[in-house]
């Protein structure tokens, strides 16, 4: 094995003793949380949402497909059953009530 202690040392060091690195309350701030965090808020910014990005909030909350209905009613379209006059009393009712409301 070579020997190193002939390398001579010429500079200076420039490390300082240790010091310890902060109590451990410090550390544990600095731990991550399980929250995001929040990002800061400046004066002045703010958000404009977009027609289709409202349209696509209210889509998100609007209530589930029923694939069986919509199956089902097409295939009375399909056959020519599906418009009587009866079922279309009762969307014409239905649309005034929405508008009503």
């Amino acid at each position: 094995m070579a020997d190193i202690s002939s390398i001579p040392n010429h500079a200076q060091s420039s490390v300082g003793p240790l010091e310890r690195a902060g109590s451990v309350s410090s550390r544990r701030e600095a731990e991550p949380t399980n929250r995001p965090a929040a990002p800061p808020v400046r004066p002045g910014d703010r958000v404009e949402l977009s027609d289709h990005a409202r349209y696509l909030d209210q889509l998100r909350e609007a209530p589930p497909i029923r694939v069986d209905q919509v199956t089902s009613i097409r295939s009375e379209i399909e056959n020519g059953t599906y418009v009587t006059d009866a079922k279309l009393d009762q969307a014409i009712d239905a649309l005034i009530r929405d508008l009503v409301e």
